[in-house]
């Protein structure tokens, strides 16, 4: 019983849960935070004119389990209302026609193997998107160090909203492009 005990005790300091929760008020909040996540879409207008629209999520929740220097069972929540592209047409038509937010609130993202945590050369991290009530695979591409006591990791993906199932909003006299970049940058402990 001794030995149980103490091993319990040995693995809670090996192995830690933790919980990372980012909260901003706004677009402008999000956008200049050091820790985000970010959507990334081209868009054209009359087929001439090209711009590129950033969508934060203002919101999300990260959770895992840290054993030494690996994070493992991550797993990445936020509501589909937290996302924001600043202007709120667009944001209108994002959560309901392409999101359907009243039938699918939330998106998750689970990663199915661990991350190192203080690997600087880039990794390629095999992932599940859950969006619009299906699951999809999703690559992360992550690096990450250690400063201080805190690891920092920077990340991308590029995804397809074809492949994703979510509905082409364009219209006659403007469209998107159909590659959606991912970027985001997390810390903690």
């Amino acid at each position: 019983m001794k030995l149980i005990v103490v091993f319990m005790f040995v693995l809670s300091f090996v192995c830690q849960a933790a919980a990372l929760e980012v909260s901003n008020e706004n677009y402008v909040e999000a956008k200049k935070n050091s820790q985000f996540i970010r959507f990334d879409l081209v868009a054209w207008k009359v087929g001439i004119f090209k711009s590129t629209f950033k969508n934060y999520v203002k919101n999300y929740k990260v959770t895992f389990q840290r054993e030494g220097t690996r994070a493992k069972n991550v797993e990445i929540v936020f509501k589909v209302s937290d996302m924001d592209t600043d202007i709120e047409g667009r944001n209108e038509k994002m959560w309901n026609f392409c999101l359907s937010m009243a039938e699918f609130p939330e998106i998750r993202v689970v990663l199915t193997t661990d991350i190192e945590l203080n690997r600087s050369e880039e990794q390629i991290v095999p992932a599940k998107i859950k969006i619009r009530g299906k699951e999809y695979p999703l690559d992360l591409y992550i690096k990450s160090e250690k400063k201080g006591d805190e690891y920092h990791l920077v990340g991308k993906s590029t995804a397809s909203l074809k492949a994703l199932s979510i509905p082409d909003p364009s219209i006659a006299v403007a469209s998107l492009e159909d590659t959606v970049q991912i970027y985001f940058e997390l810390q903690g402990q």
